[in-house]
């Protein structure tokens, strides 16, 4: 893996993850899709400001409504981004710990599993993470 996506993943981990991990917990106890704003690009803090996101703290959670509008719209915007679209309407059941991530200027649907830690969803082609 080239130094640059491990430094990145680091860096999330230890400065977006890990400090607001109880946070997401508690989200996750409520079988709810958290959310993680980290170090994003100023231009793009409307998105999860739509999404409902405060502007101050970095975590939140994405209500079932603004996942299914945030789908829809992929739907008619990236139709191709199925990946996308699943991980957005799938059951607790499929996909119990969802962290979606905003991050610089891209997103990232992670899936968390015990003991083995975050995933990136199948399927997704995030620039972000891929650079």
């Amino acid at each position: 893996m080239p130094t640059e996506k491990k430094d990145v993943r680091d860096l999330l981990h230890r400065h977006g993850i890990a400090p607001n991990a109880h946070t997401i917990a508690q989200i996750w106890g409520r079988r709810g899709i958290a959310c993680l704003v980290f170090e994003i690009a100023p231009e793009y803090a409307s998105g999860p400001q739509s999404l409902g996101w405060d502007g101050i703290e970095a975590v939140f959670e994405l209500t079932s409504e603004a996942a299914t509008n945030m789908a829809q719209a992929l739907q008619t915007l990236a139709p191709d981004d199925v990946a996308a679209i699943r991980w957005l309407t799938c059951s607790w059941a499929e996909r119990p710990y969802r962290l979606l991530v905003f991050i610089h200027q891209g997103t990232l649907l992670l899936n968390y599993v015990m003991d083995q830690g975050f995933s990136l969803e199948p399927g997704t082609q995030d620039h972000e993470w891929q650079s």
